[in-house]
């Protein structure tokens, strides 16, 4: 019955003993595996960094054409808008005139005296010089406006342009950094850390230079706004003070007040 129950023992023992080593050699197995694929996985990478990088131009030269073609489409709107607003303006300008110019008749055929004639040439004239002034002035303030916004356009574009290619030249850096670490024997893993690290702050890099032109752009933008709106002002405060000086001398002569509308 003893010799039995040892025997059992023993038995279970090294059933015991057998699966542990089965077990263990299983863990190792796994552990092989995982390795392997692990490692696999980083050579597949590594191998791959070439591919990614020419991926990565690609589409950023897809972008980069994309915004020329949207800038040349609104630069295109811009101009095409531009003239036709210096067409209507001239339609307007010309209708004006031939208004103003059948006011000044019919004060001419009322003038009797010398001294009314000689008002209602010199109402005449103010008001002519008046209107001309106030069309330059308003001219030059669009002019220097529009010309201002191109420029800061073109400068924006420029920082964009520059912000763009150092986000290229980073990327590049980074994956030229990675090619190398792989073939130096770095760990694939840390290799991909770095570079999802690396290209991860040229992005950020980038988004935050791109902020920073808008910003200024914006800037720009209410400044050239605020000049054209200061230059508008002046130039109809000072055309109103001269047809009212041409109106008080041309009263002294018939009495009546005249009423001329802006342009």
């Amino acid at each position: 019955m003893t010799k039995k129950i040892i025997s059992t023992l023993f038995a279970l023992l090294l059933f015991t003993s057998l699966a542990r080593v089965t077990s263990a050699q299983s863990r190792d197995g796994e552990e092989d595996n995982q390795n392997k694929r692990v490692n696999q996985t980083g050579a597949a990478f590594c191998e791959r960094i070439s591919d990614r990088l020419l991926q990565a131009k690609e589409r950023v030269t897809e972008r980069v054409g994309r915004i020329e073609d949207s800038r040349s489409e609104r630069k295109d709107r811009r101009d095409s808008r531009w003239e036709e607003y210096l067409s209507k303006r001239e339609e307007r300008r010309t209708t004006r005139n031939t208004n103003l110019e059948e006011h000044f008749f019919k004060l001419e055929e009322r003038a009797q005296t010398d001294s009314e004639k000689q008002a209602v040439l010199n109402f005449i004239t103010a008001v002519r010089e008046a209107i001309e002034a106030r069309r330059l002035a308003f001219d030059q303030a669009n002019t220097n406006f529009r010309n201002g916004v191109q420029t800061a356009l073109d400068e924006r574009n420029a920082a964009i342009e520059a912000a763009t290619q150092a986000r290229v030249a980073a990327f590049d850096a980074a994956v030229q950094k990675a090619k190398t670490d792989c073939t130096g024997g770095v760990d694939p893993k840390t290799v991909r850390e770095n570079l999802v690290s690396d290209t991860k702050a040229a992005t950020e890099a980038f988004k935050a230079a791109v902020k920073g032109v808008r910003s200024e752009f914006e800037s720009s933008f209410e400044s050239l706004k605020s000049e054209k709106k200061t230059a508008l002002d002046e130039a109809r405060e000072t055309f109103q003070s001269t047809i009212e000086a041409a109106k008080d001398a041309l009263k002294q002569a018939f009495g009546e007040t005249t009423d001329e509308s802006e342009d």
